[in-house]
């Protein structure tokens, strides 16, 4: 890697769990990478018992004021600088919260997390 490379950091107020504080959750380079490495983190994160992503189902999609967010059984939707956060009261719920709000159809067999 380069000296000169730019290291960016993505933060977020998670006010799901009721936190007003920046948590930073991951850093990145902004320096040319093979595709091997992508393939390789690809493979991490879908298959790593260590992978959060592999722990937490998670859907987030930007909006033109803020985002919209499902992650472990929570919908939060950011609007300017508000959110709020709606518990979801089942699955069936949450795959019509998916399917709405996201465009994805997901089988039922694929909410429950792998860890």
């Amino acid at each position: 890697m380069s000296k000169d490379a730019s290291v960016w950091t993505v933060s977020i107020v998670e006010h799901a769990v009721n936190s007003d504080e920046w948590q930073d959750i991951y850093a990145f380079v902004d320096h040319p990478v093979e595709a091997v490495d992508l393939e390789m983190a690809h493979f991490y994160t879908t298959a790593s018992p260590n992978s959060l992503l592999n722990w937490h189902k998670v859907a987030s999609l930007p909006t033109p004021t803020g985002r919209m967010s499902v992650r472990d059984g929570h919908l939060t939707v950011v609007h300017d600088r508000s959110s709020t956060t709606t518990a979801l009261a089942d699955e069936a719920e949450l795959l019509t919260v998916l399917d709405r709000h996201f465009g994805l159809t997901v089988p039922a067999r694929d909410l429950t997390p792998e860890g």
